[in-house]
């Protein structure tokens, strides 16, 4: 892309919650996709449920 979607006065203010809740969207979807993945596999692994937590923690340390 190589545009600064947060430059600019009020449209950088609607592109900023714009992108937000795009970001909050999918990761929805990949929280979604990834807890339809645990049942998939019955639980066999358990470090995937820490790995995910994990990345949660980062991302929301990230958007803060």
């Amino acid at each position: 892309m190589g545009e600064n979607l947060f430059s600019g006065g009020v449209w950088g203010e609607v592109s900023f919650s714009l992108n937000f809740y795009v970001l909050m969207g999918v990761l929805a979807l990949c929280l979604i996709a990834a807890f339809v993945y645990n049942r998939w596999i019955n639980g066999r692994d358990k470090s995937i449920m820490t790995w995910k937590l994990v990345v949660i923690g980062q991302i929301m340390a990230t958007i803060e």
